[in-house]
């Protein structure tokens, strides 16, 4: 800001109280018998494109304090091949962060939500991999997994086994556009995953090749 009889006051990023504090430092000695307070009027928007598998891609105009998540919400969310897993924000032609929205909702992670600039570039691309869990879960939907993730992880976004879930008789189904496969899961290695003895399951069944789009079904007898 700048301020007249004096000259400009450097103030972009700061809180508002921040701000105040800095004008007092700044100001202090010549306007030491004056109140200074700095309130915030109309604040600056900046332009951003959102692009991709999202319901309403385009440029929104937003508030100069606006992240990705309200970016996002503007262009009304992914559609049903949007990925939630691999967001990505570009500035200046460069990748600036990866957003995973599944950290947030399972952890209350805000990683990756950054505080959008003009011009930003928001990609949501396509999921690479769906997994369909069924059975004795807690919430049995479908889950989009990553390309390194187990069993194990499959299990923690589900909310894990009921109470009465027989554990014995889980089976692991894989469909492309080549093979059909079904495995079943022995009690022995599954509670060691459960238990995080190991960090995954071989990579039969971890395996999700981005070229072919890919669903899988675990399932639990009921």
């Amino acid at each position: 800001m700048t301020i007249e009889g004096y000259g400009p006051v450097q103030l972009s990023g700061l809180t508002v109280a921040q701000a105040n504090a800095r004008i007092r430092s700044t100001l202090g000695a010549r306007y030491s018998s004056s109140k200074i307070k700095l309130t915030v009027g109309q604040t600056k928007t900046i332009m951003v494109n959102v692009m991709g598998e999202v319901k309403a891609p385009g440029t929104y105009t937003l508030s100069a304090f606006a992240s990705v998540f309200h970016a996002l919400y503007m262009a009304g969310g992914t559609n049903d091949l949007g990925t939630l897993r691999n967001i990505k924000v570009f500035r200046n032609n460069k990748l600036v962060t990866t957003v995973d929205i599944y950290d947030y909702m399972l952890n209350g992670k805000l990683t990756g939500n950054v505080r959008l600039v003009d011009n930003d570039v928001i990609i949501v691309g396509p999921y690479d991999c769906l997994v369909n869990i069924t059975g004795k879960i807690k919430r049995p939907m479908y889950y989009e997994m990553k390309k390194n993730e187990s069993i194990a992880s499959l299990l923690k976004y589900s909310g894990s086994f009921t109470g009465d879930a027989y554990t014995k008789a889980v089976r692991v189904f894989r469909k492309t556009g080549r093979e059909y496969c079904q495995r079943r899961l022995y009690p022995p290695p599954l509670y060691q995953y459960r238990r995080g003895q190991r960090s995954r399951l071989p990579s039969w069944y971890v395996s999700a090749r981005p070229e072919h789009q890919q669903r899988w079904y675990l399932t639990t007898a009921r």
